[in-house]
């Protein structure tokens, strides 16, 4: 074996080696990035949750005061119409899309005596 065989060898088997280390890294690297992505995604997930189960439990507390009080204000209902549209575009509907039409049948203010 003459030493331009002896280099080729050398230099083949260097760049396997450095070849199999890169993608060794590299696989790692993209494993990190994977799950810090999904810890990510269900970090954002549970605040979405978080944030669309604090505007139900504000659209509850405004229709059951609302319902007490037998008015529906004007001010109550630039409320409900503003966290209710977010609500909705966050996803949530069910027993607050029922709630609605109940408190457009309440008066806006009180009858006068």
């Amino acid at each position: 074996m003459n030493t331009a065989e002896v280099i080729a060898l050398v230099a083949g088997g260097l760049m396997t080696l450095v070849t199999g280390t890169l993608l060794f890294i590299l696989k790692g690297y993209i494993t990190d990035m994977k799950k810090y992505r999904e810890k990510r995604e269900n970090e954002e997930k549970a605040k979405d949750d978080l944030l669309l189960g604090l505007a139900r439990c504000s659209l509850l507390e405004n229709y059951y005061k609302c319902e007490r009080e037998g008015v529906y204000s004007l001010k109550d209902r630039e409320v409900y119409g503003m966290l209710f549209k977010a609500y909705k575009t966050c996803g949530g509907d069910g027993v607050i899309d029922q709630l609605a039409p109940k408190l457009q049948a309440l008066p806006t203010s009180m009858p006068q005596k």
